[in-house]
């Protein structure tokens, strides 16, 4: 795989520097208002045009991505600051993880700056502030759609990100950031992984769950006023183990809380007869409060399942 990416962006580390302002590269160039959705769908329509884009931001290891739920997307969306400041992201086949530029970003030909002002500060510690992490907010950045054909329709792909995933969105300024003052969410889109012994392996048995099903159960347990998906994580989990070896739910008995955190449980269970042990990771996702009817009511949902086996 070509690795578009190195061969398009010019990255140089050195001295920290904070731009003042946004430099313009058209003069008095007014952002284009666009959704996840739109962006995603229609690529090419916005390449190399200066954007505004309202949505959640995920960020850990070979991760910057901009996230909608509801998109039905086809390739997604990169993350990178412009200016002087590297997001410090690890990745194949990317730039390196400092965090320090000795100048400008330059993407196509094209300097790309950074407003790195205090609420830009405000982001990115909360970016930095945990391996992996779900923000929500508003940016104004460069877009590039990477690789298009002459009819704008995508092909291969784009080019830009881990492994070429992506198109690119260089931020050149964060407008706004809502703070994490929620204690019982799950900041993380990520599922704890199996710990397994010597001579074991692992593989997840619900490999299409994605964020489009947690928000159809976040909207059938309003829907139908279940309300112990609200109120008991270990329920859930049973129910979906239950449900995918086809038992009865009073089978599953004893299920071992392996983690615990106000917006995360992780349990494990046994089935003797079978000689393979079941990982369920359940949260109270963060994200999901933006859809919820009520934004303090957010129901337990699966993030994924895991089957260990010798």
């Amino acid at each position: 795989m070509k690795r578009f990416l190195l061969a398009q962006i010019t990255l140089a580390f050195g001295l920290f520097l904070t731009v003042p302002g946004l430099a313009q590269t058209k003069e008095q160039e007014t952002p284009i208002k666009v959704t996840p959705c739109e962006l995603q769908n229609a690529p090419a329509t916005y390449n190399h045009k200066l954007i505004e884009v309202t949505g959640f931001f995920s960020h850990g290891f070979e991760d910057f991505s901009l996230v909608d739920p509801t998109c039905q997307m086809r390739f997604g969306v990169w993350l990178e600051y412009g200016g002087e400041v590297n997001s410090g992201t690890v990745f194949c086949c990317g730039p390196s993880a400092e965090r320090k530029r000795s100048k400008p970003l330059t993407v196509e030909g094209i300097p790309v700056p950074l407003r790195a002002d205090e609420t830009f500060m405000a982001f990115d510690s909360l970016l930095q502030h945990a391996s992996e992490v779900v923000l929500h907010g508003t940016v104004v950045g460069r877009f590039f759609s990477g690789k298009t054909s002459p009819d704008g329709e995508a092909r291969g792909l784009p080019g830009y990100g881990h492994m070429g995933c992506c198109s690119l969105l260089i931020i050149q300024q964060v407008k706004s950031v809502d703070p994490h003052n929620r204690t019982n969410l799950d900041y993380s889109l990520t599922a704890d992984q199996p710990q397994i012994k010597q001579g074991e392996v692992y593989q997840s048995i619900l490999p299409a769950w994605g964020l489009p099903q947690m928000l159809e159960d976040q909207h059938q347990a309003e829907q139908f006023q279940q309300n112990w998906k609200f109120e008991n994580p270990s329920q859930v989990a049973i129910k979906v183990l239950a449900h995918h070896l086809n038992l009865d739910e009073k089978i599953i008995k004893a299920l071992k809380t392996v983690r615990q955190t106000p917006g995360r449980f992780v349990y494990q269970w046994k089935a003797k007869e079978k000689r393979k042990t079941y990982q369920i990771v359940v949260s109270r996702p963060y994200w999901l409060s933006f859809y919820a009817q009520k934004p303090e009511r957010v129901t337990w949902v699966l993030l994924n399942a895991y089957e260990i086996s010798k």
